[in-house]
């Protein structure tokens, strides 16, 4: 099985920070197997880590047409639109907005969510998607939050008032 060996090792290659290697073992794989979902989603993955955003937003709209229940296919494609060129942060925010009410046991959709809403300016979304994120996923989500640069404009409120039972509603 040569091919799960190259789809192990791209994948080994993106945790070391080196998508070029990453993708140079895809390229290796089969042109049978090349459309296996674990395949195409180190695909996803190492056009992420590489910035190749149009490559990356067009397999994740392929990837959540074919496989909707998968919050990753999402999270990563709303993250290529984000940095494609059409894309952007309402874009971005399009793509999750259709699916964040399909996961709720997946903190990192809320969470990514309010990142987009907070950068655009919507503070009471961004709160209360940040909420729902932290009564998911709990202190370690607040801390992440404290440490994203995209909810810097949030980082009082979040040491200061976010409530971890979530006293509001989704």
């Amino acid at each position: 099985m040569p091919d799960a060996h190259f789809c192990k090792s791209a994948q080994g290659w993106l945790e070391l920070g080196n998508p070029r290697e990453a993708l140079r073992e895809l390229k290796k794989i089969r042109a049978d197997f090349q459309g296996h979902p674990v395949v195409l989603a180190v695909w996803l993955d190492a056009w992420i880590a590489s910035g190749r955003w149009a490559q990356a937003r067009q397999l994740g709209e392929k990837l959540c047409s074919e496989f909707p229940g998968e919050p990753g296919f999402w999270l990563g494609c709303a993250y290529a639109t984000r940095r494609s060129r059409g894309g952007g942060l309402a874009a971005a925010s399009a793509v999750l907005e259709r699916v964040v009410d399909m996961f709720p046991k997946e903190w990192a959709v809320p969470f990514n969510l309010a990142c987009y809403h907070c950068k655009l300016e919507k503070m009471e979304d961004a709160q209360r998607l940040l909420m729902r994120a932290v009564r998911i996923g709990g202190e370690s989500v607040r801390q992440a939050a404290l440490h994203d640069e995209d909810l810097e404009s949030l980082w009082m409120w979040v040491a200061n008032e976010l409530p971890m039972t979530g006293d509001s509603t989704n």
